[in-house]
């Protein structure tokens, strides 16, 4: 693979800085919480089921992780996720995100014993 002359990508992270804003490392909750900035009332979920706009997955997602650190929820603790494809995934995903805690996806398909074997073997404290 060729490399570029320093001057070359000195040209084209010019270029790119005079049409967007500088980098910033974020978490994944406060990266979306930027685009909600702009994007508010756009859709950022659409299905059958429904759609949701920006702002409507940040409030759900606000409200859902205020409710799972009231449950106790600490940075580093595993949530577990019981939720078949619906819009409201988006959501319960940045809620996890907003807590730090880790996330455990579950099938919404397994049998209730192999959810039980997946809570113990994930050491997940909370299902949501």
């Amino acid at each position: 693979m060729e490399h570029l002359p320093e001057s070359e990508v000195a040209r084209r992270r010019a270029a790119l800085e005079e049409h967007t804003e500088t980098w910033q490392p974020r978490s994944l909750a406060a990266a979306f919480d930027h685009a909600v900035d702009s994007y508010a009332d756009r859709p950022y979920v659409l299905a059958e089921a429904g759609s949701l706009t920006y702002a409507e997955v940040q409030i759900r997602s606000l409200a859902i992780a205020a409710g799972l650190l009231s449950l106790g929820v600490e940075p580093g603790d595993r949530v577990a996720l019981l939720v078949d494809n619906r819009p409201e995934y988006a959501a319960i995903k940045f809620v996890i995100a907003r807590t730090c805690a880790i996330a455990v996806p579950l099938n919404y398909s397994y049998e209730v014993n192999e959810i039980r074997e997946r809570l113990e073997q994930s050491g997940a404290s909370v299902v949501s």
